[in-house]
C-alpha cells in the first residue's frame, strides 16, 4: 500500500508549508505492526529547518534521508545539479554532527 506523510505548518490567514513524502507499507521488526519505507527522493530545503526544535534522532533522520536521497538520484543529475544536492546533503549531515 502506498501512503503519503504531509507534515505542515498552517499561519492563520496567512500562509502554509508541506512537506510531502510518499511512503510503501512494509512489515516492522516487531509482530503485528507496520513500518513506512519513503520512496520520494526529494530533497527537504535546510532554509526551511528550525534546528533548535529537533533533537539527535530527529537530525539523524534527516542526515540518512538525504544520504539515500544523494546516492539514489545523484548518479542521475549533471554536476551542478549534483553539486547543489551533495550540498543540501552535507548540510543535513553536518547538523546531525551538532546534535
Amino acid at each position: 500500500m502506498l501512503i503519503t506523510n504531509e507534515p505542515g505548518y498552517y499561519a492563520a490567514d496567512d500562509f502554509g508549508v508541506r512537506i510531502e513524502s510518499h511512503m510503501v507499507v512494509v512489515a516492522a521488526p516487531q509482530a503485528g505492526f507496520a513500518g513506512f519505507d519513503t520512496i520520494s527522493r526529494l530533497p527537504i530545503d535546510p532554509k526551511l529547518i528550525d534546528w533548535s526544535r529537533l533533537d539527535a534522532r530527529e537530525r539523524g533522520w534527516l542526515a540518512d534521508y538525504h544520504r539515500t536521497v544523494l546516492a539514489d538520484v545523484g548518479p542521475l543529475l549533471d554536476s551542478v545539479p549534483l553539486e547543489w544536492l551533495s550540498g543540501v546533503a552535507a548540510a543535513f549531515a553536518a547538523a546531525a554532527d551538532r546534535a
